[in-house]
């Protein structure tokens, strides 16, 4: 080369440069799913057969399951002011300066052991304590003074049941228990006189 002799540059011999794209497919930059679209049609017999298990076996699930029924029974709880003594030396359910603990509080009174013994034999047949306290889950409900006590079951109505008559044997064991706490505190009261 001589001075002053300029180097000529062939652009069809570098078919990328700097961001331009060439007519070519396989120069050209993928997405993100290419790899895996690749996958997919190298295998597609395999992505098949496998698609095609997988919907036979969840068909075939969702014939044989007995079908889960759910009710829910809500139950209104009224904690009673912290200033108030009228019920000193009875433990009834205070507010406290977190309102959803009181709510966690209430849902632990309302589920009990002595609910499910009693609401087993209520509901009779081969209901045990130990098979109400599967069915049953008692929860507070949102940031709400509302705890839900929901069943479930074979069936809708007898799951509506289990729900209905667990709420109404835990509180009958809860004014159990309160009417108990009362009659001490009154003859405590009456000793006293």
């Amino acid at each position: 080369r001589g001075v002053g002799q300029e180097q000529a540059i062939d652009v069809d011999s570098n078919p990328v440069s700097a961001g331009v794209q060439t007519g070519d497919p396989a120069t050209r930059p993928e997405g993100a799913l290419g790899p895996y679209l690749r996958a997919i049609g190298a295998h597609k017999w395999v992505v098949l057969l496998v698609t095609a298990l997988t919907v036979g076996a969840s068909t075939a699930w969702l014939l044989v399951r007995a079908p889960t029924y759910e009710a829910t029974a809500e139950l209104l709880v009224t904690p009673l002011p912290q200033s108030d003594t009228t019920f000193l030396g009875v433990q009834v359910l205070r507010e406290s300066s977190e309102p959803t603990r009181t709510m966690q509080t209430a849902a632990t009174l309302v589920s009990s052991r002595q609910a499910a013994q009693l609401t087993a034999a209520k509901l009779e047949s081969d209901w045990t304590a130990e098979r109400v306290e599967d069915a049953v889950e008692v929860k507070p409900q949102g940031e709400s003074n509302i705890v839900a006590v929901t069943a479930q079951a074979g069936g809708a109505a007898t799951a509506a049941r289990i729900a209905n008559v667990y709420s109404t044997s835990a509180l009958e064991q809860r004014r159990v228990d309160l009417r108990r706490q009362v009659d001490v505190a009154i003859l405590q009261l009456r000793a006293r006189e």
